[in-house]
């Protein structure tokens, strides 16, 4: 298992975790594509100053806070996807964003390059 080798170093970091559970993510088609898991980086989009976090997908730990996301947000799609993620799948790490003075459950996933992303997710 490996990952590309143009991602910035330390990527993921060191406290990044096994990837693990259920995790929600806002598509545009139905079933989901592999540009429904795009990162950043893959579009080519500026990394606000968090390079590995560009590298990595945005998933949610919590249906609700992927619902207020794409609400936010209508650009990332307007449906939900679930997916499971074990270790096979990469490394993940808690990177929560403010939502009216409490945490959401964002959290960054480093996919495998060799992870077929859309096979793991269905719309819900």
């Amino acid at each position: 298992m490996s990952y590309p080798n143009d991602w910035p170093e330390g990527c993921p970091p060191n406290d990044a975790e096994p990837a693990f559970g259920i995790v929600f993510r806002g598509v545009k088609t139905n079933p989901p594509t592999e540009d429904d898991f795009l990162t950043y980086r893959e579009l080519g989009k500026a990394d606000r100053g968090k390079p590995c976090e560009a590298a990595g997908v945005s998933v949610f730990r919590d249906d609700k806070d992927a619902k207020h996301y794409i609400d936010k947000y209508p650009y990332t799609g307007n449906m939900i996807a679930k997916g499971t993620l074990s270790s096979d799948h990469g490394m993940v790490k808690p990177t929560a964003r403010s939502l009216n003075g409490k945490k959401n459950s964002h959290t960054t996933w480093w996919p495998y390059e060799s992870v077929n992303r859309p096979s793991l997710f269905s719309v819900v």
